[in-house]
């Protein structure tokens, strides 16, 4: 895929993915509720046009959580066990997104965001 052909979606917020999100390059571990995942189980808050919280960062909607680590995707199944009943991982690679370290519920929480001629379910295997 030639590199001007890596782009973000139109409709994100400006500066979106953050200038310190870096390329992706690193496994990473998600969650669905479905195995395989379905067409509409691996979508960020952005794809799901779920309301916007007061303060909430609108371009780490527009990403999608994981974890680098499967103890950490499992304590996350753990904690949300209705909505995150499978993981999912991938091996991420500078071609599928940006990454970065992000705030959440375990230590290795990152926000995944993907290049727009991708879908999560090529990315991400049950």
């Amino acid at each position: 895929m030639p590199e001007d052909e890596l782009r973000f979606p139109d409709d994100w917020p400006a500066n979106c993915p953050p200038a310190d999100a870096v390329d992706a390059n690193i496994t990473a571990y998600g969650h669905s509720k479905e195995n395989p995942p379905g067409e509409h189980d691996i979508e960020t808050f952005h794809e799901m046009n779920v309301p916007v919280k007061p303060g909430q960062d609108l371009c780490q909607r527009c990403g999608l959580s994981v974890s680098t680590t499967v103890e950490d995707a499992v304590e996350i199944r753990r904690l949300f066990p209705r909505r995150k009943r499978y993981i999912i991982v991938a091996d991420l690679k500078p071609e599928h997104g940006k990454i970065k370290m992000t705030e959440g519920p375990v230590p290795s929480h990152a926000t995944f965001w993907k290049y727009s001629h991708l879908t999560f379910q090529e990315i991400f295997r049950g």
